[in-house]
């Protein structure tokens, strides 16, 4: 696998910061960098994402723009959609949540093709951001204290852990 470094994206990610505290406790947190894409942390704006590893020698970053899609243009507005809100929200709030995700089904769906269509698509990874880092130890050396986590209040994933006796804190949000 190729490795890519786009240094215009690093905006995207806050590598190494320090004196960054948070006051509130995170919400999910892992004590062993991610092994698959489907471990890492989803961080994003709506229209940026990016999903950091945590690894320790090497951060991998997987990143995403809203407009790289596989698939054609469609129209996927539906006017009556917003007819059909407030009985969905009536629906929901009495308890009714079958009935409402049916309304929903059957109001909120496109005109068009659609999502149906054969050539919907899909959105396309942007690329990989690898990050080597030097002077964390060899892969022999011992880590120790390591924490990855996700807060949601703040929107900002950690990484924290101890090699040689440094602490090391690296920080990401988009």
């Amino acid at each position: 696998m190729k490795k890519l470094i786009v240094p215009a994206l690093m905006a995207m990610a806050l590598v190494s910061c320090r004196g960054v505290e948070s006051s509130s406790t995170p919400d999910y947190w892992f004590d062993r960098p991610a092994a698959a894409w489907e471990e890492s942390i989803p961080l994003g704006n709506g229209r940026m994402g990016m999903m950091p590893w945590g690894g320790v020698e090497s951060e991998r970053i997987v990143l995403n723009e809203i407009s790289l899609w596989s698939g054609n243009c469609w129209d996927s507005d539906n006017p009556d959609a917003l007819g059909h809100l407030s009985e969905i929200r009536r629906l929901l709030f009495a308890g009714r949540e079958a009935e409402a995700q049916r309304l929903m089904y059957g109001t909120f769906t496109c005109l068009g093709e659609g999502s149906e269509g054969p050539d919907y698509g899909c959105y396309q990874n942007f690329g990989n951001l690898w990050l080597d880092f030097t002077g964390v130890g060899s892969t022999d050396t011992v880590t120790e204290n390591y924490r990855r986590e996700l807060d949601l209040d703040r929107a900002v994933s950690c990484t924290t852990f101890t090699r040689n006796g440094i602490d090391f804190t690296r920080e990401y949000f988009t």
